[in-house]
């Protein structure tokens, strides 16, 4: 399963410092800005190695996240449609194509194998990812944080506004500048619309069935 944590053996305290020195270098930009997608069910990893990285112990993940990143800012991307991204989330795991290209030359066939509807699984991340985000909601809400929320939905619509809208939380100067084309599209398909129909429709029936 994509959410186990790693083995024992995956961590090092001294080669997690040095990787963490390495990404914060590599990915920090000349205006000083640095980010990271974090998903819930990586939280606990990413606390362990920047307790190594930092060398505390008796603090908070939400202290530990401020300490290691200054004036940090917490944007919170959710989606409406929990079924939807279920779905999407269990065809790529299936196909092994998580990302989509708006380029198509500049991208490499990764589809592995056919995708195969199962209302089991779907039905089970979809709980995960409810749960999810109520593990973020709690991080927040523990925290005494107030991260600026993004819905995927409205991004993928107003995709301008919503850049604009992050970069003035990170108070970052963005009233004069143009918004790239995002280099990723929507995975979503005829396939993931049928599939989500069909979860629905057996949700309703309340007789699932393989196939």
């Amino acid at each position: 399963m994509v959410t186990e944590a790693p083995p024992e053996s995956w961590y090092d305290p001294k080669l997690d410092r040095e990787y963490i020195k390495h990404i914060l270098a590599q990915g920090t930009t000349d205006n000083g800005a640095f980010g990271l997608t974090l998903h819930w069910f990586q939280v606990n990893d990413a606390v362990r190695r920047l307790r190594d990285y930092l060398q505390v112990d008796s603090i908070t993940p939400q202290r530990l996240f401020a300490l290691a990143f200054p004036n940090l800012t917490y944007i919170w991307l959710k989606r409406r449609d929990k079924i939807a991204q279920a779905v999407s989330w269990y065809k790529a795991i299936q196909t092994g194509e998580y990302v989509k290209l708006r380029d198509a030359a500049d991208c490499e066939a990764v589809c592995r194998t056919e995708a195969v509807f199962d209302y089991t699984r779907i039905k089970t991340y979809w709980a995960a990812l409810r749960s999810y985000e109520n593990g973020w909601n709690n991080f927040f809400t523990e925290g005494g944080l107030n991260p600026l929320v993004v819905h995927y939905e409205d991004l993928c619509n107003n995709y301008d506004e919503s850049i604009h809208s992050i970069l003035g939380s990170m108070r970052l100067s963005h009233e004069n500048i143009g918004i790239k084309a995002p280099h990723f599209e929507k995975s979503a398909d005829t396939l993931s619309f049928e599939w989500i129909a069909k979860f629905k429709a057996m949700q309703v029936s309340g007789r699932p069935r393989p196939g």
